[in-house]
């Protein structure tokens, strides 16, 4: 489980005692967020900042209950990826097949806000059906999964709220993918109708001899 919150100042409270410690400056506007302090500057102040709001928006939200787990999932081992993983997670070896470890959901979801926020440019006011073209493209384009999965994972969820129109980015892929059910089903059918229609008393005859 992961929550993140900005640390607000409110009146009354004990925290104004850390003020001077801890340099932490404030805005002067309500509800008085914590700007910088003298382990957190402010431009990693507002990333996380936006990392909370895209949470919300994502995880939060129940929208991709399904499809937020692959984030974290690792990809295509013979796949380069673009997404950058911090040099303290490299496993020290001599053999030049290794491959980096795992980032945690905490590092691969502060790179999809990072990359969320460049294409936006906000954190909020962004329709679902953005959102959810955004995080097809992050998935495919950037960690490199399989379009054809990530669609059918991301109609489930988009479904999951009872919505029944296909959003325009999936609709390539879920028209071939229902194209495919339909012909495993015609199969079926076509199985079926090979066998010849016997009638229940002509079978029982057919038993008894």
């Amino acid at each position: 489980e992961i929550q993140v919150g900005i640390l607000k100042r409110l009146r009354g409270t004990p925290i104004t005692r850390h003020d001077a410690e801890w340099k932490m400056i404030y805005s002067p506007h309500p509800p008085y967020e914590i700007l910088s302090t003298s382990v957190l500057d402010f431009s990693t102040v507002q990333q996380l900042r936006r990392f909370a709001k895209f949470w919300d928006a994502v995880a939060n939200s129940g929208n991709f209950v399904e499809t937020l787990p692959r984030l974290w999932h690792e990809t295509d081992p013979g796949v380069t990826t673009s997404t950058v993983v911090p040099t303290d997670r490299i496993v020290p070896t001599s053999t030049p097949t290794a491959r980096p470890a795992p980032a945690s959901p905490f590092d691969e979801f502060h790179q999809l806000a990072i990359w969320l926020f460049e294409q936006e440019r906000k954190t909020h006011g962004i329709p679902l059906s953005r959102l959810l073209e955004l995080v097809f493209r992050y998935l495919v384009e950037i960690k490199k999964q399989a379009a054809e999965e990530i669609a059918a994972s991301l109609w489930r969820d988009y479904q999951r709220g009872g919505r029944s129109d296909k959003p325009h980015c999936l609709r390539p892929y879920l028209n071939e993918l229902t194209s495919r059910e339909r012909g495993r089903e015609g199969g079926r059918d076509g199985d079926n109708r090979d066998e010849p229609d016997v009638p229940k008393r002509q079978a029982r005859h057919q038993q008894k001899s």
